[in-house]
C-alpha cells in the first residue's frame, strides 16, 4: 500500500509508514479481540460446567451409593456423600486429587478403562480400592463418559461396596469344604429333599456311599425308599 501511494502521489514516506503503523495497531486490536472472545467463551463454558458439576452434587449426595464424578484420566471433580462414608476422605481433600493416585487404582487397568470409556463412553466391571485407614474394598463400578462444551470428559462413576458379600461367599466355600471333609470322614452322605415341589438333589457322596451308578438311578422318593432296608423304612 506505501508503494501503491507513492507511485500514486498520495502520500509521502512519513503518511506510507503511518498508514502501516496503523494497519499494524488495527492488526494488534483485532487479535487482542479475538483472543479475548475466546477466553470468555472457554471461561463460559467451563462457569457452565461447574454450574452442572454442582447441580449434579445436590443429586448426588441424595443417592446412598458412592458416586464420584472425574475429568477422564485426570481429577476428581464430584465427590458425594457415599463416596466420603465408603473411602474415609472428605470431599475438600478429594477433589482435585486423581482417583488413580488416591484409591490407588492399577495403572494399567485404570488406562485400559479410560481408552474404553472414551471409545464406548460406557464400562462396568469390578475394581479394587483403597480407603483412607489403608483397608481394601471391592466395588462393582458402572462407568459413563460425556463430553462437555469445553471439549473435556467427564466421567461419572457409581461404585457399589461388594466386600462383605464376597467375604461372606468366601466363608460359605470354606464352610462347604469343612462339611464334605466330615462327611467324607464318617462316612456319611447328604441330599436335599424340596417336600413342597417333591424335588430331590442327590449329590455323589450319596451315591457313592449306596454304591449305584448315576445313570442307573432315577432320583424319585419311591426309587431311594426301595434302597432303604424294609425294617428302617419307617424312620422316614
Amino acid at each position: 500500500l506505501a508503494r501503491l501511494g507513492w507511485r500514486l502521489g498520495w502520500y509521502g514516506a512519513r503518511m506510507g509508514m503511518a498508514l502501516l503503523n496503523l494497519l499494524m495497531i488495527v492488526a494488534l486490536v483485532v487479535l487482542v479481540w479475538w483472543t479475548a472472545d475466546a477466553l470468555n467463551r472457554m471461561n463460559a463454558a467451563r462457569l457452565e460446567t461447574d454450574s452442572q458439576l454442582r447441580q449434579v452434587t445436590e443429586l448426588m449426595n441424595q443417592a446412598f451409593e458412592p458416586m464420584i464424578v472425574r475429568e477422564l484420566g485426570g481429577a476428581i471433580r464430584a465427590w458425594n456423600h457415599g463416596a466420603e462414608t465408603l473411602y474415609g476422605w472428605p470431599a475438600a481433600e478429594a477433589l482435585g486429587q486423581s482417583e488413580q493416585a488416591l484409591l490407588h487404582g492399577v495403572v494399567p487397568l485404570m488406562e485400559e478403562l479410560d481408552r474404553i470409556l472414551e471409545s464406548t463412553g460406557h464400562w462396568e466391571g469390578e475394581l479394587l480400592h483403597a480407603t483412607r485407614d489403608g483397608s481394601w474394598v471391592t466395588v462393582v463400578s458402572r462407568q459413563t463418559a460425556r463430553r462437555m462444551g469445553n471439549g473435556r470428559i467427564l466421567v461419572l462413576e457409581c461404585n457399589r461396596d461388594i466386600t462383605l458379600q464376597q467375604r461372606n461367599a468366601q466363608l460359605l466355600r470354606e464352610n462347604q469344604q469343612r462339611l464334605q471333609l466330615a462327611l467324607e470322614a464318617s462316612n456319611m452322605a447328604t441330599f436335599e429333599w424340596d417336600l413342597v415341589g417333591n424335588k430331590h438333589v442327590w449329590h455323589e457322596s450319596v451315591l457313592a456311599l449306596l454304591g449305584i451308578q448315576a445313570d442307573s438311578f432315577a432320583g424319585s422318593s419311591q426309587e431311594f425308599f426301595q434302597l432303604i432296608h424294609p425294617d428302617d423304612r419307617h424312620l422316614l
